[in-house]
């Protein structure tokens, strides 16, 4: 039926030709979609393998969709949707992975490159637009000068005089670009003279002239050449222009290249302020993550390279924590050894030489021998007695319990005291309250106090000496020792001196602490000398200790051992020691 094999044929024809439409279509944009498709492979490539190497966090929209998580686990790969995620973004709480520094320079230098084309390009045209102005008026002025020149041919005195004046006034306004007008009577006399820059090449012949005849037998010549002047102003004009074109969009450009240098290069000042931290062995400086890939990779490196001076310094710490307990160990043998050997032996000889003074009643030599011996044997008993008190004070023993400090420092202190020609004034301040100080760091500032006061009697000639031991609320120990003597001139000197500074300063930077020097008394002729350490965070493990310090409570040593002094006054009670 005819009616029925139309309506087949227009339905298969018009399917066709949606088929053919939608064919050229694709054929229109299949170069963009190549282009798409191949930079969203490539992105999801690079996505890829950085999350395999675990530099980048996941981006959004890969989070597995619950309407699929079926499909998935029935085996069926269901199809990606490209409106989940938007290639290049990255989640608010995610960071942006770094890119190469050349790559991050030329992204802000495009725009920067692109504005400063943009303002000089207005530049350019707001020149051009005055060079216009100008070749306007230069027209405008050459139409005048041969109207009023037409005019010259009237019948009336007064218009002529008129056109005359008007000529006059074009050619000294300057207004004729590239001509210069001269105008002359029939006589010769020059009615409206040229204009031009003194000095400038004039021609020899003029490069048109010609006769305007006038009324009355009268006549007037005309003659028109071209103006140096305008020429070289015109072509210093463009010069200018086209410089000053050149100059703004290289300053433009060099100013833009120059902030974005500088914005992409600003995290090496946190890097170079981390070294700095990093010299004075801070090596907890944080460095935050860069967009610079190359700035990236140093952050890191110094990062690593923190860890590892950090760990090696602890290692030293420890080693050298390790050297000082040896020490004090081999203090304790010797010690020991000085006690159980040397003085039974002493104590022998001793009683020897009064038996033989006991005996020899009737030989007064030998009597007074034996009495020397007995003399020189108690000598050395007593002399070996306050070694052992140098070497184990109050018996202490490396690793056996809590140190008494406080006792510790006032027998010091007294035991200088009690020299027969001592002529300095000790003075002690301990402010630790009930604080029990570690072992190992009481241990320490007992001997770093004793090597202090060694220092300060024998090299510094003081008459007065002050101790000062004290712990605040945050847990920090202060130790600080100063005199009056004759001080120090070079600190670095007298470190490598060998007079116990360089050891001070070991027990001091085993124990994590800071060592200070300066003048007690800047100034003056003895200057003196402050040796002032700091333990941080020495009481942070004990924080119920630390709580229980009481400011202004010190132990001084210039009353009795059982005196208190307060911020009230001194009242009597038992001196607090660490047990």
């Amino acid at each position: 039926m005819p009616w029925r094999w139309h309506g087949e044929w227009g339905t298969r024809y018009g399917a066709s030709r949606r088929a053919r439409a939608a064919c050229r279509r694709r054929q229109r944009s299949g170069w963009l979609t190549s282009c798409i498709s191949s930079w969203y492979r490539a992105d999801l490539c690079r996505a890829a393998r950085s999350r395999r190497a675990g530099s980048i966090p996941r981006r959004p929209g890969k989070t597995p969709d619950r309407g699929r998580e079926p499909a998935r686990q029935a085996g069926i790969d269901a199809p990606r949707s490209h409106a989940t995620r938007a290639p290049g973004r990255l989640d608010g709480n995610e960071e942006t992975p770094a890119m190469p520094l050349s790559r991050h320079l030329l992204l802000r230098a495009a725009p920067i490159a692109l504005l400063s084309l943009v303002v000089a390009t207005l530049f350019a045209l707001a020149t051009a637009a005055g060079d216009i102005r100008s070749e306007r008026r230069g027209a405008d002025a050459t139409a005048r000068m041969f109207r009023h020149l037409a005019g010259l041919q009237a019948d009336h005195a007064e218009a002529r005089n008129g056109h005359l004046r008007a000529l006059r006034d074009i050619a000294a306004s300057g207004a004729l670009r590239h001509l210069r007008l001269t105008l002359r009577d029939d006589r010769g006399v020059v009615l409206v003279p040229q204009t031009g820059a003194a000095g400038s090449e004039a021609p020899a012949e003029p490069a048109a002239s010609w006769t305007i005849p006038a009324a009355e037998g009268a006549g007037y010549r005309v003659a028109l050449d071209w103006n140096p002047r305008s020429e070289e102003s015109e072509a210093l004009n463009t010069f200018a222009g086209q410089l000053a074109t050149l100059t703004l969009y290289s300053a433009l450009l060099f100013a833009g290249i120059a902030w974005s240098a500088r914005r992409a290069l600003a995290p090496l000042r946190g890097m170079l302020a981390a070294i700095r931290r990093y010299e004075h062995a801070e090596y907890d400086a944080a460095l935050p993550p860069t967009r610079i890939a190359e700035l990236d990779a140093i952050r890191g490196a110094l990062q690593q390279l923190a860890a590892a001076l950090a760990q090696a310094e602890a290692s030293r710490r420890a080693l050298s924590l390790r050297l000082l307990d040896a020490q004090e160990h081999e203090r304790a043998r010797i010690a020991r050894e000085l006690h159980d050997e040397l003085g039974q032996t002493l104590t022998a000889m001793r009683a020897d030489a009064a038996y033989l003074s006991r005996r020899l009643t009737h030989d007064a030599a030998l009597r007074s021998v034996a009495d020397g011996l007995s003399q020189h044997g108690a000598r050395i008993q007593q002399d070996v007695r306050s070694l052992l008190h140098r070497l184990r004070p109050h018996g202490t023993q490396p690793g056996n319990g809590p140190v008494p400090l406080a006792r510790m420092l006032q027998d010091l202190l007294q035991g200088w005291r009690a020299q027969p020609d001592s002529r300095t004034d000790f003075r002690l301040e301990i402010e630790l309250g009930a604080v029990a100080v570690p072992p190992a760091l009481a241990l320490a500032l007992y001997r770093m106090t004793q090597e202090a006061l060694t220092n300060a009697v024998r090299h510094a000639g003081a008459a007065t000496v002050q101790a000062r031991v004290a712990a605040n609320a945050t847990g920090d120990i202060v130790w600080c020792v100063e005199d009056d003597g004759v001080g120090i001139g070079d600190p670095d000197a007298a470190f490598e001196a060998g007079c116990g500074l360089g050891g001070l300063r070991e027990r001091v930077w085993a124990h994590g602490g800071q060592l200070e020097l300066s003048a007690s008394r800047s100034g003056e002729t003895r200057p003196g000398l402050k040796l002032l350490a700091r333990f941080p965070g020495a009481l942070a493990a004990q924080p119920a200790a630390v709580a229980a310090i009481s400011p202004g409570v010190a132990v001084a040593a210039d009353h009795a051992p059982d005196t208190v002094a307060r911020a009230g006054g001194p009242r009597h009670g038992r001196v607090p020691e660490l047990a």
